[in-house]
């Protein structure tokens, strides 16, 4: 999890410099954002949203605490989606 934050967050950071590199956005920002999103949900793309991080960590505190443990973290991305997709309908 901690590789895919740094590379989540260096993915992010280069398209904003090239974002900011473009003269003038042709749309607004929220046009471009439901566009990618239409793209990803056409490829079929697995995707996370920032509600969804807080359902991942709710996931994983009641993991922990079925296991008795301090805390758990899903060791596969499949874990962890797996795990968003079916609380998104609890959390939405």
């Amino acid at each position: 999890v901690g590789l895919a934050k740094k590379d989540g967050e260096t993915g992010t950071n280069y398209v904003i410099e090239y974002l900011k590199s473009l003269s003038e956005p042709p749309e607004s920002e929220v046009d471009r954002i439901n566009k990618l999103l239409t793209l990803f949900k056409e490829k079929k793309i697995d995707f996370v949203e920032k509600s969804d991080i807080e359902i991942l960590e709710s996931a994983e505190l009641e993991e922990a605490n079925k296991r008795a443990l301090e805390f758990y973290k899903f060791n596969h991305n499949s874990d962890m989606m797996n795990a968003i997709v079916s609380r998104r309908k609890i959390y939405n």
